[in-house]
């Protein structure tokens, strides 16, 4: 008989604190936090530039508001950052939303993001090398 592994269970991470306690579970963490949190999360290669895609992307959520059903997909780096490996636009959409006048007045339409987060051999490798602080292992 094939044993079938479950996956992470989602970890609702609401403050900068708890971004310090995540559990992963095989390598991998399923996260859900405010979009508010984004800007205390260590972000790498994040940043989209604007175009077409990313005009589209901030007026749909802008009139719709954002729905989390395709998780934004990252790796944490060597120095703790996650390294978004699918899904940017989207985050950088939110952040952008979030800046401007009519997402700080109208932010909680912009709802919980949801994360898939891996951690590879090479996570927190500079951290646990150079003694940084915040190092995970």
């Amino acid at each position: 008989m094939e044993t079938i592994s479950r996956g992470p269970s989602v970890q609702y991470v609401r403050s900068e604190e708890e971004l310090n306690h995540i559990i992963f579970t095989d390598g991998v963490a399923s996260i859900e936090a405010p979009a508010s949190l984004l800007r205390k999360i260590r972000f790498k290669n994040a940043k989209r530039i604007g175009g077409p895609r990313l005009n589209a992307i901030v007026r749909s959520i802008r009139d719709r508001g954002y729905l989390p059903t395709d998780p934004i997909i990252a790796r944490i780096g060597q120095k703790g950052k996650w390294v978004i490996v699918d899904g940017g636009h989207r985050l950088t959409a939110l952040k952008l939303l979030l800046k401007s006048f009519w997402g700080r007045l109208m932010g909680r339409k912009y709802g919980n993001v949801y994360f898939l987060l891996f951690e590879t051999e090479r996570s927190w490798a500079k951290m646990r090398q150079g003694g940084l602080k915040g190092a995970r292992h």
